[in-house]
C-alpha cells in the first residue's frame, strides 16, 4: 500500500515539473512576439505546446490513478470523495486537452497570417496559457485538500483498528498466567503509548486543516470539537495508568471510550 505521505509528496514534487514547463511555455511565447519570427520558430514553439499538453495530461491522470488506488485500498471507494477525484480525472483531461488545442490552433494561425496579424495571435496565445496554468492550479489546489482529507481519515481508520488490538489484549490480561501476564502487560503499556502518539500527530493534522476556512476547515474543526468532547487524549492516558497498574477492568472501558470517540471522528471526517 502507497503511504497517504508518500502520495502527497509525490505529487508536491510533480507539481513544481509542471510549473516550470508552463514557465518556460510562456517564456518562449514571449520570445517570439516579434513579427520577424522565423517560420522554424512557430513550429518549434508548436512542438513545445504539444510536449506541455502530453507532460500535464499524463502527470495529472497519474497522481489522479495513485489517490483513487490509495482510496480503494483504504475501503474509502463508498465516499463522494472517490467519485470526485475519478471524475476530476476526466474534467482536467478535457481542460488540457480543449485548451491546450486551442493554444496549438493559434500558433498554427499565426504561422499562416501576415506578419503584420502575428503579434495579436502571439498575445492570444500566451493569454491561454496563462489561463490554463491558472486553471490547473485551482486543480491542484483542490486535491491536495482531497489528499488531505483521505489521508486523515486513514490515520482515524488505523488508529481505531490498532486501539481495538489492545482492547482485545487488555480484556485477555485476567485469563493469562503470572509470568506471561507481566511480560505482555509491559508490551500492551507500550503499544498504547505508541498509539497515544499517533494520536497526538492526528491532533496537530487536524489543527492544520481546521486553519483552511471554508467547509473543509469547519470539518476539522468539528473533529477537534469531537475530539475535546470526548475527553479522548485523557482515556488514553487513564488506559495507560490503568493498564500499568493491572486495574484492567477500568483501563478496557477508557479503552472502548477511545474506540467510541474515535469512531464519530471518522463519521465527521467522511462527511
Amino acid at each position: 500500500m502507497i503511504g497517504m505521505d508518500r502520495i502527497v509528496e509525490r505529487f508536491v514534487s510533480r507539481r513544481v515539473v509542471v510549473t516550470l514547463a508552463a514557465a518556460a511555455l510562456i517564456a518562449s511565447l514571449g520570445t517570439a512576439s516579434a513579427p520577424g519570427v522565423e517560420t522554424r520558430q512557430l513550429r518549434s514553439q508548436q512542438v513545445v505546446q504539444l510536449r506541455a499538453r502530453q507532460m500535464t495530461r499524463e502527470l495529472v491522470n497519474n497522481v489522479l490513478a495513485i489517490q483513487a488506488r490509495q482510496l480503494e485500498e483504504n475501503g474509502l471507494q463508498r465516499l463522494p470523495i472517490y467519485e470526485e477525484i475519478v471524475s476530476m480525472r476526466d474534467n482536467i483531461d478535457g481542460l488540457v486537452e480543449e485548451q491546450m488545442k486551442q493554444v496549438v490552433e493559434l500558433l498554427v494561425t499565426a504561422q499562416k497570417a501576415p506578419v503584420a496579424e502575428r503579434e495579436q495571435h502571439y498575445l492570444a496565445a500566451r493569454d491561454q496559457v496563462r489561463d490554463i496554468v491558472v486553471q490547473l492550479s485551482i486543480e491542484r489546489q483542490k486535491l491536495l485538500r482531497r489528499l488531505k482529507i483521505a489521508q486523515i481519515a486513514a490515520q482515524v481508520r488505523e488508529l481505531i483498528a490498532l486501539e481495538s488490538k489492545v482492547l482485545s489484549t487488555t480484556e485477555g490480561l485476567p485469563q493469562l498466567r503470572q509470568n506471561d501476564r507481566e511480560a505482555v502487560t509491559l508490551r500492551t503499556v507500550e503499544k498504547q503509548r505508541d498509539i497515544k502518539a499517533l494520536y497526538l500527530q492526528l491532533v496537530i493534522t487536524l489543527n492544520d486543516v481546521s486553519q483552511w476556512g471554508g467547509k473543509i476547515g469547519e470539518g476539522a474543526a468539528d473533529g477537534l470539537r469531537i475530539l475535546k468532547a470526548g475527553d479522548a487524549e485523557a482515556h488514553l492516558d487513564a488506559a495507560i495508568a490503568g493498564i500499568a497498574a493491572s486495574d484492567v477492568e477500568p483501563a478496557v472501558e477508557h479503552e472502548r471510550e477511545v474506540i467510541r470517540v474515535l469512531r464519530a471522528l471518522l463519521d465527521q471526517v467522511e462527511k
